[in-house]
């Protein structure tokens, strides 16, 4: 067995991070939730890691004996909904393979430790944890305390110079899930909850809570990603809803997110373009809301990240592990008994489909259907390049763990992503 020496330690090295996510339980919203709660999601897209380890004045290692290095990565997720998440979409039981497999730090080359034994380093481990809790920002306000989930991920990568130095990176990841059905609500509540008065309760009396002690204050969150739309329900009355929702409610969310010049917006509209916009009502909102996201709000955005996918390849992710949507064929030895649950499978399997479309409305099932058919085949451009639903949650996370990037100008600096280059894109 191969042991080690104990390098010496160096002080800890945080990189905090704070995105809120505005509508994250459905098809495409959900999709960046998982990505920025997946720690392999990281590690795959190892362009940020590599970023935050490049030479820093502020992090020294004397070379004249062995040190070990500790850089922790922070993310705070908060996701506001009108209904609660499934929380077992986003459990995962060990680290993928690591594509951080060598990493450059301080000129020394650094390599992922494999090596086995109690008494050397591990090269990762993973910890899930849930935990509930309550937000209370004003005994006399209605909607005060918020009842939310916070669930805590955390994982641990350690690498060995040949000079004997080691390295950690740690991953803390939190993701607060608040739910308020209400989601007119939303622009007035966002600054009461984000406030250093906001206190946080315990619902339980654990002795190892997870819980903190208060929330960030709203102008020290820099990120914000929105992908709020309509649901089948919602439609009825489709005029009003898609100005309330797709516009009203999105520009009144970011003009209270943007609370000064340093914001940066990830927004998911749609494909369209001007001869579109004026042939369908929907696609005009999304169109008007890319427009006033750009001139209308003061302080403006600091950058403006605008995902235009097409039809969406993918299915709400609630599908998989809902038991009413899953029928399961029983098995028996006896052959009648078999025919028997046979034809009571067909059965259930007909009525799990009525329900499926019952639960998002034919129109998304149809086009999924239709997208899926088409993506990356002859004439998809026509319908708007078809493409699936993580593909474009992923871009979204992505770009929402980019540094932002200040604007000098009069507007915010505006990056378009189209469906095609999503696609290219990961």
């Amino acid at each position: 067995m191969i042991t080690y020496k104990l390098p010496t330690s160096c002080p800890e090295k945080n990189f905090s991070e704070k995105i809120p996510i505005v509508g994250s339980t459905g098809l495409e919203e959900k999709w960046p939730l998982v990505s920025l709660l997946d720690i392999n999601f990281y590690l795959l897209n190892s362009n940020e890691i590599k970023q935050k380890l490049n030479p820093r004045s502020d992090i020294e290692i004397p070379s004249n004996h062995q040190k070990m290095n500790t850089i922790k990565i922070v993310k705070n997720i908060f996701c506001i909904n009108r209904r609660s998440q499934t929380l077992d979409l986003f459990n995962k039981d060990a680290l993928e393979s690591v594509k951080v497999g060598r990493i450059k730090f301080k000129d020394l080359e650094y390599r992922l430790d494999k090596t086995p034994g109690e008494t050397s380093y591990e090269s990762s481990y993973l910890t899930n944890e849930i935990e509930s809790g309550k937000i209370n920002f004003d005994c006399e306000h209605p909607f005060s305390p918020l009842s939310f989930e916070l669930q805590k991920k955390r994982a641990q990568l350690t690498y060995k110079a040949k000079e004997g130095n080691m390295l950690q990176i740690q991953f803390e990841i939190s993701v607060y899930h608040i739910i308020i059905p209400t989601s007119n609500q939303w622009p007035t509540l966002l600054p009461r909850i984000f406030n250093p008065a906001t206190v946080i309760e315990k619902v339980e009396d654990k002795e190892n809570s997870i819980l903190p002690t208060g929330l960030p204050d709203l102008k020290n969150i820099p990120t914000m990603i929105s992908s709020l739309g309509l649901n089948h329900r919602q439609q009825i009355t489709r005029e009003k809803s898609y100005r309330a929702i797709d516009f009203d409610l999105t520009l009144k969310l970011t003009q209270t997110f943007a609370n000064n010049n340093n914001k940066k917006l990830v927004v998911i509209t749609t494909f369209n373009n001007k001869v579109v916009s004026k042939m369908f009502r929907y696609f005009h909102f999304k169109f008007k809301i890319e427009e006033a996201l750009q001139n209308e709000l003061n302080p403006k955005l600091s950058q403006l990240v605008i995902l235009r996918p097409g039809p969406i390849v993918g299915v709400p992710m609630t599908d998989a592990i809902n038991p009413e949507f899953n029928p399961i064929l029983k098995k028996s030895d006896n052959l009648v008994e078999q025919s028997i649950l046979l034809k009571k499978y067909l059965l259930d399997y007909k009525l799990a489909t009525l329900k499926k479309y019952r639960s998002t409305g034919i129109a998304p099932r149809l086009t999924d259907i239709l997208a899926k058919t088409m993506y990356r085949k002859p004439g998809t451009s026509v319908l708007g390049y078809c493409i699936p639903a993580t593909k474009v949650a992923k871009v979204a996370a992505l770009k929402a763990i980019e540094p932002t990037i200040a604007s000098t100008y009069s507007k915010p600096d505006v990056q378009i992503i189209t469906s095609r280059q999503i696609d290219e894109l990961v």
